[in-house]
């Protein structure tokens, strides 16, 4: 929905009674607990205004309400369009403005994920997130929370909500081989971060990003989130990792993704300071691979297709010696 000139004016000043105050060099900074927790409430409703249950909410109400078919559906998807979730991303964005700047941070909508096609239309659903746009700024605010501040419910789940977002930014969207400015001011102060989050007693909600600067200080978290995304390490039937990629797709499809888990663990090999990793990853892949090929016996599907049995067989071989070549040669 568009946002009305009122909701677009900037918010006045707070002077509640407690304020978060901090210095960044010279520069004394107050923000209220208040307009704190509301830029996280704005940013709440973006995200659940273009979520995919919002989108098939509307859909099928389009649906009922006008008798239509998939022009109906189109035209309610142009609400949900990559310019609509950022003209309602700049409004938010204004409307926090002076909150933002303090907090040294920057919002940025981020489109993907699930996606409804329609009347020549689609819509992917939208989330808002943050990127640190000022390292120092955004470490002062976070030194400049107590533990008064942070026994407030909805200021903690707020940042455990911040932390979580930084984590995805860097698991999934940011680019880790051509790193863009927002990536290096995360990572110019991130453990800092990490460091004021244990001081709050919050270090749970920064453990991911703990483990994040560990692979990075380990040249490998590249790698790491490679593993992460493709479930590479997701135990057999309780994930879609190598162990079960044959049970939901074709001969190419498997061939492909072992193709990638090899040159992850290829990566790794090269890389004096990611051994620990190295070894765990060709462990659980030699284990995944000899429950996939035991896997193609309770496949019922493939007594009606035995050229496909025949063709996942011969992936597995060559998988096979390609994983005893990596390992006699990280021997040697």
């Amino acid at each position: 929905m568009d946002k009305s000139p009122e909701d677009l004016t900037p918010r006045p000043d707070y002077s509640p009674s407690k304020q978060i105050v901090f210095k960044n060099g010279n520069n004394e900074f107050q923000v209220s607990i208040q307009e704190f927790n509301e830029l996280f409430a704005d940013i709440k409703k973006y995200n659940g205004q273009f979520s995919i249950g919002t989108m098939m909410v509307q859909a099928l109400k389009s649906s009922v309400e006008d008798q239509g078919g998939q022009n109906t559906h189109g035209e309610v998807l142009k609400s949900f369009s990559k310019d609509q979730q950022h003209m309602t991303a700049s409004g938010i964005s204004v409307m926090n403005e002076a909150t933002l700047n303090k907090l040294g941070l920057s919002l940025e909508p981020v489109s993907g994920g699930s996606t409804m096609y329609s009347g020549g239309e689609e819509a992917s659903e939208g989330e808002m997130r943050f990127n640190v746009a000022d390292r120092n700024q955004f470490l002062a605010f976070l030194g400049g929370l107590e533990q008064e501040h942070a026994a407030n419910t909805e200021v903690r789940q707020n940042l455990q909500n911040l932390a979580g977002v930084l984590s995805r930014q860097l698991s999934g969207h940011y680019d880790l081989e051509k790193p863009q400015e927002e990536m290096l001011e995360l990572f110019g102060n991130l453990d800092g971060i990490i460091e004021q989050y244990k001081r709050l007693g919050l270090d749970d909600y920064a453990s991911k990003l703990a483990t994040y600067l560990g692979h990075a200080r380990n040249g490998c978290l590249r790698e790491f989130i490679e593993i992460e995304r493709d479930q590479l390490l997701g135990e057999p039937r309780k994930s879609f990792g190598p162990a079960d990629w044959q049970r939901d797709m074709g001969v190419s499809g498997v061939s492909e993704h072992w193709d990638k888990a090899l040159d992850v663990l290829e990566r790794l090999k090269s890389n004096p300071r990611a051994q620990e990793l190295y070894d765990q990853l060709r462990g659980h892949l030699t284990m995944s691979l000899q429950t996939a090929r035991e896997s193609l016996e309770t496949l019922t599907y493939l007594a009606d297709v035995p050229d496909t049995k025949v063709g996942f067989m011969q992936v597995f071989d060559q998988v096979g010696a390609e994983l005893a070549e990596i390992g006699n040669a990280h021997s040697e």
